[in-house]
């Protein structure tokens, strides 16, 4: 089994995951580190098929692509549905009918005080989205008569009844981060692990196919203001050993992307979506910690922080190898933060955190 990789990038050969000639599915491809691989996959001769909720939103890859060339197809990590019909569109158009490398990138960001955090649920997709329903199962209608009125307990004994705008949208401010984080990544590694199992191994690695899943820094390093988008990342780093255990024994690689500070739009689509407007008002319990919280949303755009080019170069380059490896780790910082989880105790790992982020 592989191990870590800290390549410097470029002088992969050319092809498919494992090193043999084929076709790669990125997900999370509008911009930033997505766009970026699917880019410097196309320029190795790699066919992409770039997934992403609005296919018009990624026509600029398809002219930009290169010797490969990038294909869009509308697909939401969060429909399995739509995954499992990208899949298999991919798999017709490709090479000898091969996907040889899956990167689950899709994913959303998210910054606050976990005890407070609001966020508006994900815009919906374009109405032609939805594929139509098979003849032999037609929509379902809804029931006739009166709908019978909808129950709902009673509150807590001193708190009022929650509206759409109270606990239960922070609720959904959790939910919406693990649908697309965590389930997302969980249906994009089934699907793809179907399709590379029922392909013949090929290459010096002998393998069927290469599963990579964009992971974090986060995953270990524990950064206030961000609980829910840190234990998403966790549970990918899990996702991706276990994953891993299991896929070995029949040919198929997953590889953890290890990522550190990377230049994207994360931080300007997080600041859009969480309104921290409201930390400034006098009676949120935070109010003391929003200059902190606007600070932890742009940490991982500072000087720091590589190109989304950069990233994505040393990433193919371990990904194309013949036996890639089982984590690569890539971004600013991501080598010494990953030493600074590792080998400090938790307490004072807690300590500078709390120092860095003004707690």
């Amino acid at each position: 089994m592989g191990g870590e990789r800290r390549g410097r990038g470029g002088g992969a050969r050319r092809g498919g995951g494992g090193g043999g000639a084929g076709a790669a599915v990125v997900t999370g491809c509008s911009s930033g580190i997505g766009a970026a691989l699917c880019g410097e996959l196309a320029r190795r001769g790699v066919r992409v098929f770039a997934l992403g909720r609005d296919p018009g939103a990624l026509r600029g890859l398809e002219a930009e692509g290169g010797a490969g060339g990038v294909v869009a197809l509308r697909a939401d990590v969060t429909d399995a549905q739509s995954l499992e019909t990208a899949f298999a569109e991919a798999a017709r158009q490709a090479p000898g009918g091969r996907i040889d490398l899956c990167v689950a990138n899709a994913g959303v960001s998210g910054c606050g005080a976990l005890a407070v955090q609001v966020r508006p649920p994900l815009p919906a997709p374009p109405p032609s989205f939805a594929p139509p329903a098979p003849p032999d199962r037609p929509p379902c209608a809804p029931p006739a008569g009166p709908r019978p009125p909808r129950r709902t307990a009673p509150p807590p004994p001193g708190r009022a009844a929650s509206s759409d705008s109270g606990p239960l949208q922070e609720h959904r401010t959790v939910q919406s981060i693990f649908d697309t984080n965590v389930t997302g990544a969980c249906a994009t590694v089934q699907v793809a692990a179907r399709h590379m199992l029922e392909q013949e191994r090929q290459g010096p690695g002998g393998l069927r196919g290469v599963i990579a899943v964009t992971g974090s820094v986060t995953s270990e390093v524990c950064m206030p203001w961000a609980a829910a988008y840190c234990a998403s990342k966790a549970a990918i780093k899990s996702l991706c050993r276990t994953s891993a255990l299991e896929l070995e024994p029949f040919g198929v690689r997953v590889t953890h992307l290890y990522t550190g500070a990377v230049k994207s739009k994360i931080a300007d689509n997080a600041l859009a979506r969480d309104p921290l407007a409201s930390y400034d008002a006098p009676d949120n319990p935070y109010h003391p910690y929003a200059a902190a919280i606007r600070g932890r949303a742009r940490v991982s755009q500072g000087r720091a922080a590589w190109t989304a080019e950069r990233y994505a170069s040393e990433v193919a380059t371990a990904l194309l190898s013949p036996r890639p490896p089982r984590e690569v780790v890539a971004g600013g910082g991501a080598r010494a933060l990953r030493l600074f989880a590792r080998t400090l105790p938790e307490r004072l790992q807690d300590w500078v955190a709390c120092r860095r982020f003004g707690l």
